[in-house]
């Protein structure tokens, strides 16, 4: 199935694109002498941009979409061409195969230039999550998982903050849902409860420098970095918004450390945190990230924290699988 809003801004992009040339080929001849080449080139940008768009998609759906991104906004153009008495009839259909073609062969490519979790999944930094050396490296934990969402208020204070600068737009830009990450903890529900909500729990897992005053408007602190100090420009604070113990909590960042590119997105972001007994040693952890809009940065800030809740919980994981051996 074609991605409707990808063909809609990839054939308009290529639209854009022939109808400009043409109309400037109409009083210069040497533009007019490329109208074949631009005309098959401009549809080839239009099944990339269709692949950018719609990445995710099969090799060939991604090809079938630059097909019919190709061959639309070449059949406008060519017949703006016509209309202005520059070229024949018979080259709306020649003109817009070939171009479908090109347009075919640009979404093909796209597969390969635009992987659905590219960039993403290396700019890794967030809720807690390990070091910019750890994410290179860690591997899955067996029962994490990561649904879709993430969660926003941990992120570590290192200078991988400038990555995320880059963040891919592989990102839908109007998925405005919840990021959910989820893992099972062999611990019991009070040790896991413990290890969030305590200083001393937090600075034995999740960062160097830690507190935390448990109670509706308090505030969590976190420094991640082994030669910072809290307060210092990449302390993270978050505030406390609501708890019930031992069951949920939930947060918002409410200073953000020195060279985040997030600062107003992350404004109007929360995260909710819940622990589910599953037996006496035994724990479900589930961080819901809300709050995101469709603007450019807010889809940017979904993805990179989509990413790190679940390695936030993997982190977790391994803690009390150590304490376990």
């Amino acid at each position: 199935m074609l991605n409707t809003r990808a063909l809609l801004l990839a054939s308009m992009l290529g639209t854009v694109l022939q109808v400009a040339m043409v109309v400037a080929g109409h009083s210069n001849k040497s533009i007019a002498g490329l109208f074949a080449v631009g005309g098959m080139g401009f549809s080839l940008i239009a099944g990339l941009a269709y692949a950018m768009w719609a990445r995710g998609d099969s090799t060939s759906s991604l090809a079938v979409g630059g097909l019919a991104a190709g061959a639309l906004c070449a059949l406008i153009g060519i017949f703006v061409s016509y209309m202005l008495g520059d070229v024949p009839v018979s080259l709306l259909a020649l003109g817009t195969i070939s171009s479908a073609v090109t347009g075919a062969i640009g979404g093909w490519l796209g597969k390969f230039l635009f992987p659905a979790s590219g960039v993403v999944a290396m700019l890794v930094v967030l809720a807690g999550a390990p070091s910019e050396a750890d994410a290179q490296t860690v591997k899955p934990v067996a029962g994490a998982s990561s649904t879709v969402v993430g969660e926003p208020t941990m992120m570590r204070g290192t200078p991988s903050l400038a990555m995320m600068a880059i963040l891919s737009e592989s990102v839908n830009a109007q998925d405005i849902s919840p990021i959910v990450s989820e893992a099972i903890i062999e611990a019991s529900v009070d040790v896991v409860w413990e290890a969030w909500a305590t200083s001393d729990g937090l600075r034995s897992w999740l960062a160097p420098h830690a507190e935390i005053d448990l109670r509706i408007g308090g505030r969590m602190r976190t420094n991640y970095s082994a030669q910072g100090s809290l307060g210092d420009p990449q302390t993270i604070e978050n505030t406390i918004l609501s708890l019930e113990p031992r069951r949920m909590l939930s947060i918002q960042v409410s200073r953000a450390p020195d060279g985040l590119p997030f600062a107003n997105a992350i404004q109007h972001m929360w995260t909710v945190l819940y622990f589910e007994p599953l037996g006496p040693d035994r724990t479900r952890v589930r961080v819901v990230g809300l709050g995101f809009r469709s603007d450019a940065e807010s889809q940017r800030m979904r993805a990179f924290f989509d990413r790190g809740n679940a390695m936030t919980l993997q982190q977790l994981q391994r803690h009390f699988s150590a304490r376990q051996r």
